[in-house]
């Protein structure tokens, strides 16, 4: 009986062993959501599905603030961190769309379901900046 405690503890070292390299697990990529891809600094490809979801339910993407003359003040982050995004970035003009108004917002909302690409225009810390977008199926 003496032994029996030492093979134990040695079959139990064994199978803790076994189980971490069975178990070992790849390292998560906290920058990527499925249905984004980043191509370059400033553009990206987006699955139209994932496009589809955000037209229904906006606040997935990004929740915010419209501001007359100003555009959508990004106030906090959803999807919209994977797409580049920041909080305080105002949108101020989709394609050829302005985002200034609650009228000019569902303008460029509904150029959305049928638009190929997106070009993004955004002011960052004061900054002009543009995000390109390309909906892929």
């Amino acid at each position: 009986s003496v032994h029996a405690k030492p093979t134990d503890a040695s079959t139990k070292d064994t199978a803790d062993t076994s189980k971490k390299d069975v178990t070992s697990k790849k390292p998560t990529k906290t920058s990527e959501k499925d249905g984004i891809t980043k191509i370059s600094d400033n553009k990206w490809e987006i699955k139209k599905k994932l496009m589809k979801r955000w037209k229904k339910k906006s606040r997935k993407f990004a929740k915010g603030k419209l501001k007359r003359k100003k555009g959508f003040i990004i106030k906090k982050l959803r999807d919209a961190k994977y797409c580049g995004f920041q909080v305080g970035d105002v949108i101020y003009k989709i394609n050829k769309n302005r985002v200034t108004s609650i009228t000019e917002a569902l303008m460029a909302q509904s150029a959305l379901s049928k638009a190929k690409k997106l070009v993004v225009k955004f002011r960052r810390n004061k900054k002009k900046m543009i995000h390109t977008y390309i909906i892929v199926e």
